[in-house]
């Protein structure tokens, strides 16, 4: 079962879990082993689907690690994933590809289970939007000389999203 957290396995199951959430009986061992993959899935990812500043802190961590992995991996004369070299990762990029083909997929199948999960959906659509949106603000401070991940700890950038959480609260306030 905590293999189900793998995300080499979750494209294997992505398809299954799909069709299990769409099938009108769910009682099956079959239907139950999907659930299970899909609530760790849902579990182990679940960081994305919290506020922006979270969701933010969350990265920092990561990044640490794969810029930290990259590193080690140059010093041995290998050439590291892009995502993990700290002077070609592309942060918001690699953000909104991960949200948007591994997390809101997962969670829409949870909020075809669970309509009220619905909400993390929503969030993660969130995060996709303030990635987007500072990725101007990314490719300004690089052009400065600042990293990647010196932008995303910088105030600048939090400045900036913080404005555009500003708007999309105006929008679904007015819109409601």
């Amino acid at each position: 079962m905590i293999l189900a957290t793998d995300l080499a396995t979750h494209y294997e199951l992505h398809s299954r879990q799909l069709a299990m959430s769409e099938a009108t009986i769910k009682t099956s061992p079959e239907h139950r082993y999907y659930l299970c993959s899909l609530l760790m899935t849902c579990a182990d990812l679940s960081d994305q689907t919290k506020d922006w500043t979270e969701t933010k802190r969350v990265a920092q961590l990561i990044y640490t690690e794969f810029f930290t992995q990259g590193d080690l991996e140059k010093k041995m004369g290998k050439e590291p994933a892009n995502m993990m070299d700290r002077e070609k990762a592309s942060i918001p990029d690699h953000q909104v590809q991960f949200l948007t083909e591994v997390c809101l997929c997962i969670f829409r199948i949870l909020a075809t289970i669970f309509p009220s999960a619905k909400i993390l959906v929503d969030s993660i659509k969130r995060n996709i939007i303030c990635w987007q949106s500072s990725k101007d603000m990314f490719d300004k401070l690089c052009l400065e000389g600042k990293t990647s991940y010196e932008v995303l700890i910088s105030d600048e950038l939090e400045t900036e999203i913080q404005a555009t959480l500003k708007t999309i609260k105006r929008f679904y306030r007015n819109a409601s």
